[in-house]
Order: structure tokens, then C-alpha cells, then sequence
């Protein structure tokens, strides 16, 4: 006999599975705590709105991928929240978002500024977790985002370093484009005041010291040169073995008169060499050469590269200090020029320069204010 299946309860209808884990019911604090989630969420959304389009004026376009991105999931959890009511998991994976796009976004450009305002937004995830999960589920929050704030310091301070090594190497102009991985980093400069000087007898005094001896000299004064250099706001381009090069006027924003600041340079490389001698006992002395005109500077090589120049006018520079006498100071005629009217010269002199043919040569004795004083 066929039994009556409209008793059985175990095929009365039931509502599919999907249905039944839709959504989960909440209470009205729960509720409260998701809508007020949802609508911070919708505030950091706006914010990263502008911060993309900043960053798009800027011409980081590439890392206007790290706010669509906080945009693209923020859209999709707060979709996930109003189907499936799954706070806990709507808390996790928003916060997350919140605690860890800034620093991505400052990672992404390699700009890791001390600013408040990236700091204010990932604090948005601890007190954002206090809301909604409750004090004691939010430490963990809070000990992330000081997690996260301790590493974007350190990381900070790293790039703080490797940029003032950079700027040991390159001029700043430079440096900015070499970190926008240009290549082929070649500028002309029309007028540039370059110098040369030069240890006199370096190579045979090296013959008597030990190695140790002989960098510590060398290092010792071209120290000196590096603090005159920056005294005078002179860029140093390289040492050369006992030589060390200078230029002005690579710098068109810099407020200076460059054949002044090389002058005036030179003079004192002269008299803190004088003090050194006096100091140590050493037995040194140097020449200088510059030289005033065009020349092209570039970056050269990928590895270990160097700030370099080239032209008729490094090349004169150079042939000048080699040329020149010991504790003396020669200029070409376009340098003489710049700076007769303020500096003391010997007469003119014609000088056979390799290359350039003969040239007519002035030593640099001193400003003329200091000479007449001493008159």
C-alpha cells in the first residue's frame, strides 16, 4: 500500500542551500557597525579619487594602478557586504585595504615622504576595527599599523640616504633624471666655467710612501677641495689620479657669478694648501687651470657610471694647469674677461696650447679689492 507523502518531512519543501547562506541576520549593532564601515569606505574611495588624479598630473601614470585598484575592491566588498551581511569578513578584507594603499601608493612612485596625511589614512584601519569589532579584536590593528608606519619610516630613511649618495655622484638636475630612468643623459651647457688642478710632482713624491700614505693624502686634500667646492657653490665632476676638476655654471637656476665662484675657489685651494703644507710638514704643491666657454656634460656608462664633460674648453683648462708653473693660477682670455674688472692679472702672455694653437694666457693673482688693500 502506497504511503501518503505529503506526511513526510523529509520531502516537505525546502529552501535551496545558496538561499539559506545568503545572507545572515545582524543585529541592529552589527547593521549600524557595517553601514558606518561602508560609509568610510565610500569617504576613502573620494579620497583616492583625488590622490589618483594628482598623481596622473604629476605623470605617475603607472601608479595611478594602486587607487583604481583600493577603488575596484572597495566596490566589490561593499557588494559582497549587502548581499552576504558578512561583517567580520567585510571588516577584514576593507580595513586591510585601508591599512596598506598608502603605503603601496608611496612605494609605487618611490617617494616616501614624511607626511601626516599618509599616516592619518592607515591609522583609519585601527579605529576603524575599534568601531566595528570591538577594543579587544582591534589590537591587532593597531600593532599593524604601527608595523606598517615603522617600515615606511625605516624605508624613508633608506631612500634619504641612497639620494644624498646620489647627489655625491651627480648634480641634482641629473640625479632626477637618471632616477626617471632616462638614458643617453647628455646636456649642452653654452657657457661654463671650468677649472683643473693639478699636485705638482705627485707621482714621484708616491714613489717614497706607502699606499696607506698616499691615499691618505690625496684624500686629505682633495677633502679640502670638496669643502671649498661647496663654500663657493662649485660643482666637483671627478679626481683624475692627483687631479681634481671643477665647473660652474651647469646649475642655470643657481643666483652666482660662476667664473667668480671658480676664481675665488682657486684662490683659497692655494692658500688651505699653503695651511696643509705648514700643518703636516708635506712637500706639496698645485697648479690650476680654467677655462671659460661651451662643453657637453653627460652620464656615462650603466655600472659604476660617471658625471663627465667634454670640449674645447675642458680640454684648454686642462692644458692650462699642466702647463702652469707651481702655486700659480693661468686663465684663458674669455675668463680673463669675466673677471678683469674684479680680480688682479699678470699681463697677458702667449702660450702654445696642444690643439688649440697659441693662445693668449693671464695669471690670476687675486681679487683686486684684496690686493689693493694690501698696497
Amino acid at each position: 500500500m502506497a504511503q501518503d507523502s505529503s506526511n513526510d518531512p523529509s520531502l516537505r519543501y525546502a529552501p535551496p542551500a545558496a538561499s539559506r547562506t545568503m545572507s545572515v541576520a545582524l543585529t541592529p549593532e552589527e547593521k549600524l557597525s557595517g553601514d558606518m564601515l561602508m560609509l568610510t569606505t565610500g569617504f576613502m574611495m573620494c579620497a583616492a579619487a583625488l590622490w589618483l588624479a594628482v598623481y596622473w598630473s604629476m605623470g605617475y601614470q603607472y601608479s595611478t594602478a594602486i587607487p583604481l585598484i583600493f577603488q575596484g575592491l572597495s566596490v566589490l566588498t561593499i557588494a559582497l557586504w549587502w548581499k552576504f551581511r558578512r561583517l567580520y569578513t567585510f571588516a577584514v578584507i576593507q580595513l586591510g585595504l585601508i591599512l596598506f594603499t598608502p603605503f603601496a601608493m608611496q612605494w609605487s612612485i618611490g617617494n616616501f615622504v614624511n607626511a601626516s596625511g599618509v599616516s592619518l589614512w592607515g591609522l583609519m584601519a585601527p579605529v576603524g576595527a575599534v568601531t566595528v569589532l570591538g577594543t579587544r579584536q582591534s589590537m591587532p590593528w593597531f600593532f599593524a599599523w604601527l608595523q606598517v608606519d615603522a617600515s615606511h619610516e625605516e624605508v624613508r630613511l633608506e631612500k634619504e640616504r641612497s639620494e644624498k649618495l646620489l647627489l655625491n655622484i651627480l648634480p641634482p638636475a641629473i640625479a632626477e633624471r637618471l632616477k626617471r630612468n632616462e638614458i643617453n643623459i647628455a646636456q649642452g651647457h653654452a657657457d661654463v666655467t671650468v677649472m683643473f688642478a693639478d699636485i705638482v710632482g705627485f707621482t714621484r713624491m708616491t714613489e717614497e710612501l706607502s699606499p696607506v700614505e698616499t691615499v691618505k693624502i690625496l684624500n686629505d686634500i682633495f677633502s679640502i677641495f670638496d669643502e671649498l667646492a661647496d663654500k663657493h657653490r662649485v660643482e666637483k665632476i671627478k679626481t683624475i689620479g692627483d687631479a681634481y676638476m671643477a665647473a660652474a655654471g651647469l646649475d642655470t637656476g643657481a643666483n652666482i657669478h660662476y667664473a667668480d665662484a671658480i676664481a675665488s675657489m682657486a684662490i683659497e685651494m692655494i692658500q688651505k694648501l699653503e695651511e696643509y703644507r705648514r700643518r703636516t710638514g708635506e712637500r706639496l704643491q698645485i697648479r690650476i687651470g680654467i677655462a671659460t666657454g661651451p662643453v657637453v656634460a653627460g652620464v656615462i656608462g650603466k655600472k659604476k657610471f660617471i658625471y663627465d664633460m667634454w670640449g674645447d674648453t675642458v680640454n684648454v683648462a686642462f692644458r692650462l694647469a699642466a702647463d702652469a708653473p707651481a702655486e700659480t693660477i693661468k686663465v684663458d682670455l674669455m675668463t680673463h674677461r669675466r673677471l678683469h674688472s674684479r680680480f688682479q692679472f699678470d699681463a697677458a702672455q702667449e702660450l702654445e696650447i696642444k690643439g688649440k694653437g697659441r693662445m693668449q694666457v693671464f695669471e690670476l693673482r687675486g681679487p683686486i679689492a684684496r690686493a689693493s688693500a694690501v698696497a
